[in-house]
C-alpha cells in the first residue's frame, strides 16, 4: 500500500498518492473498514485517513481519477459514514481526470456539509485498475481543479489576532458602571471581540470600537479580572486582560487634607502644597477651590501650581480629598495669597560666598548663600570653564550647592552661579572661585555606587542631589537630565548616602562599599 499523506490548505483536503486497482493493497477482506459502504464483490484494495478542516462549510469534493476503461471508472469514498460512489461515467480511459460528481449522474456534484474538526475519510477500491491520485474538499466552489489541484488550494490563515484592553487602566480602582473597551487588528480581518469578567462572558461586539459597559455594582468589593479574546475569521484567537479593583460599597470619606499653604511665585502664578489625606480605600484625587469655586481636580499628588490667577488679586484656596467611590472628605484649611500687582520684572539678589572644594581626583565640591528675589528664587546654573575657555553651563539646581563629578585629575576649575526667579529674570553672576582637582590616585581599596533618582510616580528627578561624608569631607553629587547619578573612589565600608530634592522628602540609605565595585541603587521620593 502507498502511504497515505494528506494536504489542509484552509477549505482545501489534498490526499494525495492513493492507488486503488492493482497496485499492492492486500487481499483480505475488509469489510471492517467499509463501514457504511457496502463491501464490493472483490477486493480492490483501501485507505482511511483522519483530516481536520479549519472552517465549517459546504464542500464540494473532487477526485483526480484514473479509469482503465469505459466500465472500471468509479470508487467509494465514505466521510464520517456516509458512502459515495465516484465517477462511474463519462471518464476518459487512460488519463487523469478530475471528477466531482456521484453515481454515473454528472450533473451530481458529491457535495458535503462539514463542521470544522476533525472528520474521518476512508478511499475504498470498487473496480480493478483504477487509480486515485488525490482528494480535493473544497469550500470554492466555483473553482475547477487543473493539474495536481493546487491552483483551487489558498494559503492557511494561522496568524492570530491582536488585542489589548485600553480601559479601564489596569490596576484601576471602579465603581458603578465601568466603561470597557479594547482595540483588535488583524491581517485579514475581525470577526469579535469577546468581553469576560473573571471567567463570564459578559458581552460580545463585532464592530469597532469593541466595548461594553460593566455594571460593578452586581459584584462585591474586590480584585477582578477584565479579559478581552478576539477572534479573526479563521477563529484564530488572542486575549488580553488586567486587574481592577472594584469599590462600590465605601462609605467613608478621606480625612481632611491638612498643611495647606499657598505661595505667589509670580504675577500669574500661585504655588499650592499641602499634606495628604488618608482613607480606608484609598485616595485617588484632589479637587482644588478658589475663592469656593472648584477650578481643577487633580491626581493623588500633594501640589499645584495654579497658572490661570491674575496681577494684584486676592485668592483663596482650599483642597478636598476624594477616593475612588466618590467620597469626598472635608476641606483643609483655607490659605490666602495676593499675586504681584505687574509682571515680575526685578531679578534676584547676586549668589555671595561661593566656595569651590576639590574632594577627589574627579569631582568638586561648589556652595554658595542663598540670593533673595521680590517673589522667590527659582532655581540657580551653575558655570564652568578651563583654562582660557569660555564658560558654559553645566548645571541648574534648586538648592545651594552643586557637586561637580566626572572631571579631569590634577586640572584647574573656575565656577560662577547666578540665581534666576520664576519670571525668567536672571542675577548677576557671581564672583568667580577657582580650585584644582587631586592628582589620580589608586582605586584599590574604593567602589562607587550609581542609579536613578525618581518620584513615586516614575517622574525623573533631574535636580536631585546624593550626599556622603567620608574623610571629614561631604561629597555632593548631582542627578542629569536623565536623573541618573555615579559616585566613585568612595573608601569601602558601609556609607551612609542622602537623597534630597526640593519639594520632596529626603532617604537615607546605609549603603555597603566593595573593593572595585559600583553598586547600583534606584531611589524613589516621596513628595512632601
Amino acid at each position: 500500500m502507498k502511504k497515505v499523506r494528506s494536504l489542509i490548505r484552509r477549505a482545501t483536503l489534498m490526499v494525495p498518492a492513493v492507488a486503488l486497482g492493482l497496485y499492492g493493497f492486500a487481499a483480505a477482506p475488509l469489510h471492517p473498514v467499509y463501514a457504511a459502504c457496502s463491501a464490493p464483490s472483490m477486493d480492490y484494495g483501501s485507505a482511511s485517513q483522519t483530516v481536520n478542516i479549519s472552517a465549517a462549510a459546504t464542500y464540494t469534493v473532487w477526485s483526480h481519477l484514473m479509469a482503465p476503461d469505459a466500465t472500471n471508472n468509479s470508487y467509494l469514498l465514505e466521510v464520517d459514514g456516509t458512502c459515495y460512489t465516484v465517477g462511474d461515467a463519462a471518464i476518459p480511459a487512460n488519463a487523469w481526470t478530475w471528477v466531482n460528481y456521484k453515481d454515473g449522474n454528472t450533473s451530481s456534484p458529491v457535495s458535503i456539509n462539514l463542521s470544522a474538526g476533525s472528520h474521518t475519510l476512508k478511499m475504498i477500491g470498487r473496480e480493478p485498475n483504477v487509480e486515485l491520485d488525490r482528494v480535493l474538499f473544497m469550500s470554492d466552489q466555483t473553482c475547477t481543479p487543473t493539474g495536481t489541484g493546487d491552483n483551487c488550494t489558498t494559503a492557511v490563515d494561522v496568524t492570530p489576532p491582536a488585542v489589548t484592553v485600553t480601559a479601564p487602566a489596569a490596576n484601576a480602582t471602579v465603581s458603578g458602571a465601568v466603561n470597557v473597551t479594547a482595540s483588535a487588528t488583524d491581517d485579514t480581518k475581525i470577526a469579535k471581540v469577546e468581553f469576560y469578567v473573571g471567567t463570564a462572558l459578559k458581552a460580545t461586539s463585532t464592530t469597532a470600537p469593541y466595548s461594553f459597559s460593566w455594571d460593578s455594582t452586581t459584584v462585591a468589593d474586590g480584585t477582578y479580572s477584565i479579559q478581552a479574546k478576539a477572534y479573526d475569521t479563521a477563529n484564530n484567537t488572542a486575549t488580553d486582560s488586567i486587574q481592577v479593583k472594584a469599590a462600590n460599597t465605601d462609605t467613608s470619606a478621606p480625612s481632611a487634607p491638612t498643611n495647606l499653604s499657598a505661595k505667589a511665585s509670580a504675577y500669574n502664578k500661585v504655588d499650592l502644597t499641602w499634606t495628604k489625606s488618608t482613607d480606608n480605600a484609598g485616595v485617588t484625587a484632589y479637587r482644588i477651590l478658589r475663592n469656593n469655586v472648584a477650578v481643577t481636580q487633580v491626581g493623588n499628588v500633594s501640589a499645584y501650581s495654579d497658572t490661570t490667577a491674575l496681577p494684584n488679586t486676592a485668592y483663596t484656596y482650599q483642597v478636598f480629598a476624594l477616593d475612588a467611590a466618590g467620597n469626598v472628605s472635608p476641606g483643609s484649611n483655607q490659605a490666602t495669597v495676593t499675586t504681584p500687582s505687574t509682571p515680575d520684572s526685578q531679578a534676584p539678589t547676586t549668589p555671595a560666598g561661593l566656595s569651590a572644594t576639590a574632594v577627589s581626583a574627579s569631582q568638586i565640591n561648589v556652595a554658595w548663600s542663598a540670593s533673595t528675589d521680590n517673589v522667590g528664587v527659582a532655581g540657580y546654573d551653575v558655570y564652568r570653564s578651563t583654562g582660557t575657555n569660555t564658560a558654559s553651563k553645566v548645571a541648574t539646581v534648586a538648592t545651594t550647592s552643586y557637586g561637580d563629578t566626572n572631571l579631569s585629575a590634577s586640572t584647574t576649575y573656575t565656577y560662577y552661579v547666578v540665581a534666576r526667579d520664576a519670571a525668567g529674570n536672571s542675577s548677576q553672576p557671581s564672583a568667580t572661585v577657582t580650585t584644582t582637582t587631586l592628582a589620580k590616585q589608586s582605586n584599590k581599596g574604593k567602589g562607587g555606587v550609581h542609579g536613578h533618582v525618581t518620584t513615586t510616580s516614575g517622574q525623573t528627578l533631574t535636580d536631585a542631589t546624593i550626599r556622603v561624608s567620608y574623610g571629614g569631607v561631604k561629597h555632593i553629587y548631582t542627578t542629569d537630565s536623565s536623573g541618573s547619578y555615579s559616585v566613585s573612589d568612595v573608601p569601602i565600608g558601609t556609607r551612609t548616602f542622602k537623597y534630597v530634592s526640593h519639594g520632596y522628602v529626603a532617604q537615607r540609605y546605609g549603603i555597603g562599599i566593595r573593593d572595585g565595585v559600583s553598586v547600583t541603587k534606584n531611589v524613589k521620593l516621596n513628595a512632601r
